[in-house]
């Protein structure tokens, strides 16, 4: 499985972008978007060259649901990154290992240069 085979880090991000969000935002989405309790996303946001803005258009601006095998997934990926990151400044969902945004042309580049 794809999922299992992605480093640590990354398997709750490709889990989550198996539902179909564009990776701008998903690699903006804060814990703050995220409610675990009722399986829901909130887009409040993207990032683009590493800089967070507001999404172009209104239905962009969205909550959507997620199914539970992904909410499993996000807890044990918000427990890892609790132990794993000494610092997390934008409470990200994904970032780097260093607690920063990661850039999307990034990840793909070192996604793709591993599988």
């Amino acid at each position: 499985m794809l999922i299992e085979a992605t480093e640590k880090r990354y398997r709750a991000l490709i889990a989550t972008a198996c539902q179909g969000m564009r990776l701008s935002k998903l690699l903006a989405l804060r814990w703050s978007d995220v409610e675990l309790n009722s399986n829901r996303l909130y887009v409040r946001q993207v990032l683009r060259s590493g800089n967070f803005y507001e999404p172009k258009t209104e239905s962009s601006r969205r909550s959507s649901a997620v199914p539970q095998v992904i909410i499993e997934k996000l807890k044990i990926h918000k427990l890892n990154q609790a132990v794993e990151l000494s610092c997390n400044e934008f409470d990200l969902v994904f970032s780097n290992s260093v607690g920063r945004p990661i850039e999307g042309r990034i990840f793909i580049d070192v996604f793709l240069n591993r599988h």
